[in-house]
């Protein structure tokens, strides 16, 4: 029985993986288990090396296989096949890239402005779970709370900046973009 995986991303240094169980109705007895890796969801897979458990570290999706050896040098067969959610290991710990702002201006308008985020990719596995904005109405020198959103619409008479930010599916967020305002990024209603 193979037991430590998950299908769900995680956030961490290592995920141990490990297997038990098994049985030689030859007589020779069980000598020692072997494991291999799959980091292309099981096109190709790592040498067979000995061991009883993993210690998965590297980021993206690893899939696990054991099997059992026997003393006279008997293989079982691999397991599990196809691989299952107990023997996948997926560790993201790479923020998303900056967000791309698009929408603002450095003209005035009397109307409405729609400023929107967009863009940024996850290096590290999991996804893009939603992007956040903040707005600041100093120029740029304070900003208010994150607020959940791809784009915000300005009507009230006023000169904003505003950032977006890309949050990937393990909470990692990315930088807020733009580092500094500009007219993607700005919004003057007057």
């Amino acid at each position: 029985m193979v037991s430590g995986g998950s299908l769900s991303w995680q956030n961490v240094a290592a995920v141990t993986v490990g297997a038990a169980g098994g049985s030689d109705g030859g007589g020779s007895a069980l000598a020692t288990p072997q494991v291999r890796t799959s980091t292309n969801g099981g096109s190709t897979w790592s040498a067979p090396s000995t061991a009883g458990s993993l210690d998965v570290t590297a980021e993206g999706q690893t899939l696990i296989e054991f099997r059992n050896v026997d003393n006279a040098g008997n293989t079982s067969a691999w397991t599990p096949l196809p691989p299952a959610a107990a023997a996948t290991v997926r560790i993201d710990r790479t923020a998303p890239t900056a967000a791309t702002v698009t929408g603002g201006s450095l003209t005035c308008t009397s109307g409405t402005r729609t400023i929107s985020g967009s863009g940024a990719s996850d290096g590290g596995g999991s996804g893009i779970a939603h992007y956040e904005y903040r707005i600041s109405t100093d120029g740029g020198t304070t900003y208010g709370v994150a607020i959940s959103g791809t784009s915000l619409q300005l009507s009230t008479p006023g000169i904003y900046v505003v950032q977006f930010r890309a949050v990937d599916n393990v909470g990692l967020a990315g930088p807020w973009a733009p580092a500094s305002g500009g007219a993607a990024s700005t919004a003057c209603i007057t």
